[in-house]
């Protein structure tokens, strides 16, 4: 993070111990979702639903990449983009020696066998053969016409593809979160309860932020019931610099439609009085994701 900045820049900073953690409980983690993964696939007949099943996978690879990015204390994206790949081949490994403990036992082996099973499945030597013999023969076929091959090797590779690119996107959606290094610790966000009134011109209302930020947000006034701007601070007692975001948020059809939300501000510099001032004036909210 640099001290002089207008917003917060993440460093290229990890906690190499936290690290070495969330690899060792995404394994435990992809374990476990291999299983079922495999358990459903197997019995799902439709291979255009086994479809879904992939989508469904990769988005929950998403979310447990979201909870170890947090306790890793990856801060910069390209860290945690690696971390999200790291966790999703691994999730694809798994999940394919989990195929070939349910080939080997002619059906769904039990949790138990199934981990027991895995201290020799999981080893390149004895899950790559069966890979090569599976994609010799194919293991199922669409209208007639076996999947083997070169075309199974594609499908293989649009699936994995899935599973990197589904996490990947939800780290790239993630709105980057201030951490203090000195302290070590995620900044916790605090979520003003005002609705305020919608910026009439964002770039007067940023312009008016870097003059006076508490004053600029004091000067929204009250919003609509469908149109106003939402406040979030990013609050540590023991930093001087803290950090203020801003939101529009927009429900089509004037209240009785979906609700869009679009940031204004993403985490601007302000200084410790300026926070203690609004969340002092304002009643708020401390985000339940809490600082791991």
């Amino acid at each position: 993070m640099s001290t002089t900045a207008r917003f917060y820049e993440p460093s290229d900073g990890v906690h190499t111990v936290r690290l070495f953690i969330a690899l060792l409980l995404a394994f435990i983690a992809t374990v476990l979702l291999g299983y079922v993964y495999n358990l459903i696939i197997y019995f799902m007949p439709l291979i255009y639903v086994n479809f879904l099943v992939v989508i469904g996978y990769g988005i929950g690879l998403g979310f447990l990449t979201r909870i170890l990015i947090r306790f890793s204390h990856c801060r910069s994206r390209k860290s945690q983009i690696i971390l999200s790949v790291a966790v999703a081949v691994m999730a694809f490994y798994v999940a394919w020696a989990a195929y070939f403990i349910t080939m080997v036992n002619e059906g769904i082996p039990g949790f138990g066998m199934y981990l027991r099973s895995l201290t020799w499945t999981l080893l390149p030597q004895d899950l790559f053969p069966f890979i090569g013999e599976l994609n010799r023969v194919g293991s199922w076929q669409v209208g007639g016409v076996p999947f083997n091959g070169i075309l199974l090797t594609l499908v293989w590779l649009f699936e994995l593809a899935i599973l990197i690119a589904l996490p990947i996107l939800q780290v790239y959606r993630m709105s980057p979160s201030p951490y203090s290094e000195n302290q070590q610790v995620w900044y916790p966000k605090y979520s003003l309860n005002e609705d305020f009134g919608n910026m009439a011109s964002p770039h007067q209302f940023m312009k008016r932020l870097e003059e006076d930020p508490a004053a600029a947000v004091e000067e929204l006034g009250i919003g609509d019931a469908w149109r106003c701007t939402k406040v979030h601070l990013y609050y540590l007692p023991e930093e001087q610099q803290q950090y203020l975001s801003v939101d529009k948020h927009l429900v089509e059809g004037r209240g009785q439609g979906k609700t869009s939300i679009i940031e204004a501000v993403t985490n601007l510099a302000i200084d410790r009085s300026t926070a203690e001032r609004l969340l002092n004036q304002f009643a708020h909210q401390r985000e339940r994701v809490a600082v791991i």
